[in-house]
């Protein structure tokens, strides 16, 4: 405390404090079991030290990690018997905490070189996307996996968009960033593509890419996560595809290794349909509703989760509905039935 006189001029420190994120890590071998007593390090992108470290527990979770929000860090996973797991970068909110899933194969499933498109997330929220829409961001999660040994030029590349748009202008899908690991030491975002070279860099650019590369020097054996940002641009195309491309090359010792031989490996997605999602429910449930005479809403209307639909009173209305069934063992299901309970009804 300090006494303040009329006419005096005092000064007082004052200390901020930046707010904290958490990070949490759940760790699972490929059979979907918990993976006990692994060690997760986190490092700082700008400091090769560890940040903190600690292991996970019977339920192959870690403790929430506290680190200042703003920090840029990332993250590795180890046991014995199982392959290093690299993380990209991790993102953090303030007063909030970030988990992730991690998958630890054993070093007896790794073979050569391969490249996996492992998740699609919705960009806003991080959960695994159900559908691709129109006017939408998107992230996709790859994970670079390399066989125990040493390898230099190891080169990944992602495309987007059919291969008859053959730059990011007439593309229906673009890339727009890509977060990986400080190992990771060229990152070149192209306009166009090459025919005659998949892992060529054509035009690079700043914005809107149709391709981006990525390159590390040097690397161990293990597996290196990496996600990148796609936007799809609006269209009124309702048989619009969604097409994603990707492959990656390495040199051990005199052998040169590529994923796949030839070409890129490639992922297809038509617009507004289920899509692959090995986190999801069972079910997904498409609603529309119109009015029954046609006046006021004469084509059907989506109902989503939380939107607001304006109705005119003392109109009837027609509900539509759509049951998915997305049963990942391939199960089918009879006398399916929906129950509707009316809220607000006064």
């Amino acid at each position: 405390k300090k006494p303040l006189i009329a006419g005096q001029t005092i000064q007082l420190p004052i200390v901020l404090v930046l707010k904290q994120g958490y990070v949490q890590v759940n760790v699972t071998d490929t059979d979907n079991k918990a993976v006990a007593d692994a060690n997760v390090k986190f490092y700082d992108f700008a400091n090769p030290g560890v940040l903190d470290e600690t292991t996970t527990d019977s339920a192959g979770k870690t403790g929430k990690m506290s680190f200042p929000w703003t920090k840029k860090i990332y993250f590795t996973v180890e046991k014995d018997g199982y392959a290093k797991y690299v993380s990209s970068a991790v993102v953090m909110q303030p007063d909030s905490t970030s988990a992730f899933n991690i998958v630890l194969k054993k070093t007896s499933q790794i073979s050569g070189l391969n490249i996996t498109l492992v998740d699609i997330l919705e960009k806003e929220n991080g959960k695994p996307a159900q559908r691709l829409s129109a006017n939408k961001s998107y992230v996709l999660k790859f994970n670079l996996e390399l066989q125990q040994g040493s390898y230099t030029y190891v080169d990944a590349v992602v495309r987007t968009g059919l291969q008859t748009d053959l730059n990011a202008t007439s593309s229906l899908v673009v890339l727009r960033s890509i977060n990986t690991s400080p190992l990771v030491t060229q990152e070149t975002y192209s306009y166009c593509y090459s025919s005659a070279d998949d892992f060529a860099d054509c035009q690079p650019v700043t914005a809107d890419a149709k391709q981006v590369r990525i390159r590390s020097d040097s690397l161990n054996g293990g597996v290196y996560e990496f996600t990148t940002e796609i936007f799809i641009k609006p269209t009124s195309k309702t048989d619009a595809v969604a097409e994603f491309r990707y492959g990656a090359k390495a040199t051990n010792g005199s052998t040169a290794l590529r994923k796949p031989l030839q070409g890129l490996l490639q992922k297809s997605y038509k617009l507004n349909s289920p899509i692959d999602c090995s986190n999801c429910p069972n079910f997904m449930f498409d609603f529309t509703i119109k009015d029954a005479q046609g006046q006021f809403i004469k084509e059907p209307v989506e109902i989503g989760q939380g939107k607001k639909i304006d109705l005119v009173k003392d109109i009837n209305y027609a509900i539509d509905y759509v049951v998915w069934n997305r049963e990942k063992k391939g199960k089918s299901y009879s006398n399916v039935s929906l129950d509707f309970t009316e809220l607000n009804s006064d």
